[in-house]
């Protein structure tokens, strides 16, 4: 059975997602999909800091808070999921 274009695409969309969750993607090889929060990583001169940041997909544009507007937004990777609950109410 032949896979449609549709079909491929999300395969490979899924197949981005996981090697996403596992490594840090270069701000200038691409940016989010989705608006959201994001670990980055940033440059200021010399150092090298790790942070948060808000990344607006229709502005192409990451929002650092506060000292940290100087910093450069250089790699990125989406946050992990949150810990699942257990039937105890107790995070795992």
């Amino acid at each position: 059975m032949k896979k449609t274009d549709e079909q491929l695409q999300q395969e490979v969309a899924e197949i981005r997602r996981f090697v996403d969750g596992e490594r840090w993607i270069p701000a200038d090889e691409r940016t989010p999909e989705t608006s959201g929060t994001y670990i980055v990583c940033c440059k200021e001169q010399d150092l090298k800091h790790v942070t948060f940041a808000k990344f607006y997909k229709k502005l192409g544009y990451w929002e650092l808070k506060g000292s940290r507007t100087f910093w450069k937004v250089t790699h990125w990777m989406p946050l992990p999921e949150p810990p699942k609950e257990s039937d105890k109410n107790e995070i795992n």
